[in-house]
This record gives structure tokens, C-alpha cells and sequence, in this order.
């Protein structure tokens, strides 16, 4: 299943990609809370946060998740620098 949550500060999308109760959560946008709240909503856990590139639109969120939820973190290697990971 895919959900998209439309971000609210600011225009892009976050998608979850689930499978059961386990999935992915893609660009973790600025609604920090509105994501966590979905997930809760439904019951899953994401084992993997992927964010397709390093602006802020995209990663935003993701201290957010890996406090929570402590999953796998993917981003391409050249936009690393760019987010400010806890991992």
C-alpha cells in the first residue's frame, strides 16, 4: 500500500510504502507530527527512511523518525553532507 501525506509548510510529499505492518517511509518532509501520526494511525513501523535527495523539503523530519523509530537511514552519498543525521 502507498499513502502520501501532502506537506503542509511547505509543498511536497511524503510517502509511505507498506507492506503489513512494516515500511518505508520517502522524504521525510516538514510535518514531523503529521507523519508520526500516520504511522501510529496505521499501525506501522518503518524499518527504512529514504530520502531521495538532501534539501530540507526532503529530510526534514528525519531526526523525528530515527528518534521514534531508529530505522535504516538511505540517501545518495553526494547529499549526505547536506543532512544533519543523528546516526
Amino acid at each position: 500500500m502507498i499513502f502520501v501525506i501532502k506537506n503542509t509548510l511547505f509543498p511536497s510529499n511524503t510517502y509511505i510504502v507498506s507492506e503489513g505492518r512494516y515500511c518505508i517511509v520517502i522524504d521525510p518532509g516538514l510535518d514531523a507530527n503529521l507523519i508520526v501520526d500516520t504511522l501510529k494511525k496505521r499501525e506501522l513501523i518503518p524499518l527504512a527512511v529514504m530520502s531521495t535527495h538532501g534539501h530540507f523539503d526532503h529530510i526534514f523530519s528525519l531526526n523525528d523518525l530515527i528518534q521514534e523509530y531508529n530505522p535504516e537511514i538511505y540517501i545518495h552519498k553526494d547529499d549526505h553532507h547536506n543532512s544533519d543525521l543523528t546516526q
